[in-house]
Order: structure tokens, then sequence, then C-alpha cells
């Protein structure tokens, strides 16, 4: 995981200022062949996307990023380009639309292995893509990796320090009872082990449906017969801004049992439709035994 003091280096540059500083270098190294997917959707984010490769690019081990830019009206295609990263044009202004066109040129082009997603606010360390991968790579069954994401730099530190507070607090829950840690865009990963069925049941999810779409990928890769496992060390932490919340946007969301608030906050997107969770919610589905597992106390800022 990055320290404190990267982290406040990276977010205090510009996306312009990246680009033209760390493009030359990051070209050579975004997209290796034979390296570990990678799978960002990226909406306007041309100040942030920049600094998020440039802490891909120092992978210790080998990567291919994918940015699928989905409904763009900024730089950040031609940024991603510049830097090196493949670059898909989604027609559909949707995240979920974005990632499963991803994913689908991937397995056009892979014979398989876990495929790794994060965000395009999301800054990792140079043991996260190996760290995460180790614990995704499916043997018989397709496996669905879970990392863990500490926020800073959001709208408000108020609500970056609660947010953190309370994955710490679940995440010592999950522990305890042997459940799979939270589901999050930033830090997650994919093996399918080859199953067509998985990647269907994967590629049949509702391409607009945005917030708690993370959950609705566990429960069915784990409806297929696959396996949950959780990767909060330390390496596989990675750093996020996150949704833009402010404290009281905290509180309220407390009671957004029918999404209102959400939907009008992410309305931008147009057609959105939640997840509400159903029988196979992942949160009654045991983590499979022996995987790796440490207690988010374990990872903080350096």
């Amino acid at each position: 995981m990055l320290s404190l003091r990267e982290v406040r280096r990276l977010r205090s540059a510009t996306g312009a200022e990246v680009v033209h500083d760390h493009a030359a270098q990051t070209r050579q190294r975004l997209f290796n062949p034979r390296g570990i997917p990678v799978v960002i959707a990226a909406r306007n984010e041309a100040e942030d996307l920049p600094a998020t490769l440039l802490t891909l690019s120092r992978s210790q081990q080998a990567v291919q990023v994918w940015v699928a830019v989905n409904g763009t009206t900024d730089q950040t295609a031609a940024r991603a380009t510049a830097m090196g990263a493949r670059v898909l044009e989604c027609p559909i202004p949707s995240k979920t639309a974005a990632v499963q066109m991803a994913v689908a040129a991937i397995h056009r082009r892979a014979a398989g292995g876990p495929i790794l997603f994060t965000d395009a606010d999301t800054l990792v360390g140079p043991g996260w893509a190996g760290t995460l991968a180790g614990v995704c790579r499916a043997e018989h069954a397709p496996v669905i990796a879970l990392g863990n994401a500490l926020f800073t730099h959001g709208d408000s530190a108020v609500a970056d320090m609660v947010r953190n507070a309370r994955k710490v607090a679940l995440s010592h829950r999950a522990e305890r009872r042997g459940r799979p840690a939270i589901a999050q865009g930033a830090n997650m990963a994919i093996d399918f082990a080859g199953s067509a069925r998985a990647l269907d049941c994967y590629m049949s999810i509702d391409p607009t449906r945005f917030i708690g779409e993370e959950q609705e990928i566990v429960a069915r890769v784990l409806a297929v017969g696959g396996v949950c496992r959780n990767a909060i060390s330390r390496e596989a932490t990675v750093i996020t801004r996150g949704d833009r919340f402010r404290f009281l946007d905290l509180w309220r969301l407390r009671k957004d049992d029918d999404f209102s608030l959400r939907r009008a906050r992410y309305q931008e997107y147009g057609e959105i439709s939640p997840y509400a969770g159903d029988a196979t919610d992942p949160i009654a589905v045991p983590v499979a035994a022996g995987t790796p597992y440490r207690s988010v106390a374990q990872s903080r800022l350096a």
C-alpha cells in the first residue's frame, strides 16, 4: 500500500502534469500482453485517472490495463491513451456496461486467469496486482477476491474518517464470522476458471446496474458454484476517493432504503437500476476455508 506522503504527492498533481511528467515511462509498462488484466471504468476522470495509471505502471507484476470510458466528455480517453493503457469506448453511459465490455475483450484474447478491477480515482501499491491475483487464482471453480479500500481526499475529511472506521468494524466482524469482506469496485478480482456458465452469468447482469453492483457480482459467482476469498492484507489495500459523500450524506444514507438519495446523486448516468439483494446475497455465504485473510486493522496508512 502507498504511504500517506506518496498519496498526498499524487493527489496534489493535476492530471495534465502527471501525463506530461510520466507518460514516456508509463507507455512502456501499462499494457504487457502477458500481464495481469486490470479493468477500469472511467467517466470524466481526466484529473484522477493519470495518477491511478501511474501507480499501476509501477506494479511489481506486469499488467495490462484496460480503460473503458463510458459517456466521458473530458480528456479521460486521450490521457489514458497517452499513458499507454488500452482504451475502449463504451456506447452505453454505464459503469457496468463498460466493465462488461472490457471483460469480453479480455476473454477474446486471453486463455483465462484473474481479472482485476479498480476505479479511476484509486491509487494502488506496487504489490497490489500480484497479491490480489494470487489470492484470486482459481483451481477448479470460479473465484472472486475482495480487497480493502481506504478513503482519503474525498469531499469531506470527516466523512472519509467515519467511512474508514466503519470499514474497520465491518472487517473485524467479517473476520470473526468467516464472511466475505465488503465488495467494492475499487478493489476486487474474478477468475472465471474457464466456466462459460460463470462468464455468462456475469455478462447477463443488467448493464444499467449501478449502486450495489459489486454485491450482485459476488452473489452471481457464488450462485454458480464459485468461492469468495478475502484479500485484506496491507499489500492488497488500495487508496481511493470513493463516492463523494459528506458527513451529512452518510447520515441520510442510513435511511435510503429506496435508493432515492443515491439515484439523485448519480443522475448524470441516466437510467440506474440498483441491486437490492436476493436469496443468494453473499453476506449469507461463508468465505472459502483456508483462504488468506488479515484484519483491516493491520492495514493502515504508513
